[in-house]
């Protein structure tokens, strides 16, 4: 038996992306570590998805919510009791993630269906606190939900907290960290204010994504330590010479996600 992989329920990979709902129910729940559930997928062919290959004729063992060993289908000893799912002629991927979501709570499946496992939320709201709650605790088939708070910016907007001063910024990260939203969306914010966003996100261990204003330096968005910018696509090309540049003086590489699009 060879241990290979450790990835978490919620990234557990999906046999032939349709039927993940079946093989576990609770996909983005972390069921606790006594877990009795021992379920192993046999002679699958794997998808690794960190090289150019497929693994061929394998089997994986998920023990306790963790995929626990993974190895030659002759090879790999499967536990007694254990839950038996013939992947024979069928593919095994790692879970994906689509980063850039904004949730309808109709269609939660269907990113399951489609082999996704875990969902970042742009812009949040109470609601998706409690659809996050509901998968979390098996009462929704779902991925694993990753959701931004309201976002900061001074635009009148519906889903919004008003953040014209760093003072209004750091109140509403200490609000939303309480309410345990998952990290802090930021739009279109003055650079006085965003550099307290991301300061005082730090100390809650959250991060920090938005955009860039049109009039914004690119450069000073990536200085101020925010994690991710949003909406490449719809930044013009020159702007980004004064990004490289302080991502090489900083050695901060901010992700970057997301199709042109409003908010």
């Amino acid at each position: 038996m060879r241990n290979a992989f450790a990835w978490p329920l919620g990234a557990v990979p999906t046999v032939g992306f349709l039927t993940i709902a079946l093989v576990f129910p609770r996909a983005a729940s972390h069921p606790p570590p006594n877990d009795p559930v021992t379920t192993a997928i046999t002679h699958v062919n794997i998808v690794p998805m960190d090289r150019d290959t497929v693994l061929q004729d394998m089997t994986l063992i998920v023990r306790g919510g963790r995929i626990a060993a993974l190895g030659r289908a002759d090879d790999v000893a499967i536990p007694d009791g254990a839950r038996m799912i013939d992947g024979a002629g069928r593919y095994l991927t790692p879970g994906l993630v689509d980063a850039h979501v904004h949730l309808d709570s109709t269609a939660m499946s269907m990113y399951l269906v489609h082999g996704i496992t875990t969902v970042r939320n742009m812009v949040g709201a109470p609601s998706d606190l409690r659809l996050r709650e509901h998968v979390n605790r098996g009462a929704l088939v779902g991925p694993t939900v990753r959701t931004a708070t309201p976002y900061f910016t001074t635009q009148p907007s519906e889903l919004m907290w008003y953040a014209d001063t760093p003072e209004r910024a750091r109140a509403g990260v200490r609000r939303f960290a309480h309410e345990g939203y998952d990290w802090i969306k930021v739009v279109r914010l003055d650079d006085d204010v965003l550099q307290a966003v991301v300061d005082e996100a730090r100390k809650f261990g959250l991060s920090v994504g938005g955009h860039v204003d049109t009039e914004q330096s690119f450069g000073r968005f990536v200085e101020s330590g925010i994690d991710s910018w949003e909406h490449l696509k719809s930044s013009p090309p020159r702007r980004f010479r004064d990004a490289g540049r302080a991502m090489r003086s900083s050695q901060r590489w901010p992700i970057g996600s997301g199709p042109p699009a409003s908010p």
